[in-house]
């Protein structure tokens, strides 16, 4: 059920709209198979809490990726940013705590992995084998300073030649934990769905989605999500459960912040509305409506907030992973 207004400002325009979504899943439906970042959650731990999807086909701009950083230092590796379909990073475990990370490759079937774990070997990395799938590692003293694979993302890589994958971590147990997932044998991301209403709000295959529930990355500002002396009038913007950022090929950003019930994201959509008229970023500490447009409905217990933000979908991605931007969280309860 999508609730909402219009409203008008000599800067900025709010559009609150009426027209039911068309979810990111059903036109995937309607034009049949999986998306691929729905491909990626196949790799990734039931309880993976934070996910940063990158389609091969982004733009050099917009590229948030891990592989993106280091394109200049593995130029000549066996393996870099020219054999990657997508990249998968995320984070799952306890956040905060006992968290684990790994990025996920899903390479191009022409990619010579045996020649890849042949160079790794000549790098000084050792082999070994989980759950039938080859993984190397190296101690970081070891690392060569001319090295082409970058640590410490590469620090232990995981190659599984039979699903084009291949994935890299700081430490070796998450690697254990991704062979696990993809030899069946643990539950994976897809199999848990806990993102699934998120990629309902997704309008197409997303080439950038940063993805969040859980813990402190959801609202990363905390006290600072709205100036001090403005919170008295944003008493009922939220701290949502869930978020997520999606930018399509045409570079066009939404976000979806996901409440706990539809109360709370009514509530939310109201307050936000008058945030994104009268208020200010609590990052760049400039007023909302100096920064860009925005379109918000609310679609049940989400609020879908379409970006156009001066400087281009690269200042949306910025803005949602240090905290600012239109997805702001509110105070939190003392």
């Amino acid at each position: 059920m999508l609730l909402g207004r219009r409203l008008r400002h000599s800067a900025l325009a709010l559009t609150v709209a009426v027209a039911p979504l068309l979810s990111g899943c059903a036109l995937i439906d309607l034009l049949g198979g999986e998306s691929s970042i729905e491909k990626s959650f196949e790799y990734l731990p039931a309880d993976t809490f934070q996910v940063l999807f990158t389609d091969a086909d982004v733009a050099d701009d917009l590229d948030p990726s891990e592989l993106g950083r280091y394109a200049e230092t593995m130029e000549d590796a066996r393996f870099n940013q020219g054999d990657v379909e997508w990249e998968a990073w995320a984070a799952w475990g306890e956040p905060g705590d006992s968290e684990q990370t790994a990025a996920v490759w899903k390479v191009e079937d022409d990619t010579d992995l045996d020649a890849l774990a042949d160079d790794l070997e000549a790098h000084g990395y050792t082999k070994d084998r989980v759950d039938g799938r080859d993984l190397f590692s190296i101690e970081p003293s070891s690392v060569a300073e001319d090295s082409p694979y970058p640590v410490p993302l590469l620090l232990n890589v995981l190659i599984d030649e039979d699903e084009q994958v291949v994935a890299g971590a700081p430490d070796a147990a998450s690697l254990e934990d991704v062979a696990a997932v993809i030899g069946d044998d643990d539950d994976s991301l897809a199999d848990d769905g806990g993102f699934d209403d998120l990629l309902d709000a997704a309008d197409d295959d997303p080439e950038v989605a940063w993805l969040t529930r859980a813990g402190f990355a959801v609202c990363l500002t905390n006290d600072r999500g709205v100036p001090q002396d403005q919170r008295s009038a944003y008493a009922d913007l939220g701290r949502p459960e869930a978020r997520a950022l999606f930018v399509s090929d045409d570079a066009d950003v939404r976000l979806a912040l996901q409440f706990a019930s539809e109360d709370d994201a009514k509530d939310d959509l109201d307050a936000r509305e008058m945030l994104l008229d009268d208020g200010i970023d609590p990052v760049t500490r400039k007023p909302y409506d100096e920064l860009g447009d925005y379109d918000l409905e609310q679609d049940d217990d989400r609020v879908v907030i379409d970006e156009d933000l001066e400087g281009s979908a690269a200042v949306a991605i910025r803005a949602e992973r240090r905290g600012g931007g239109p997805g702001v969280c509110g105070p939190e309860e003392s």
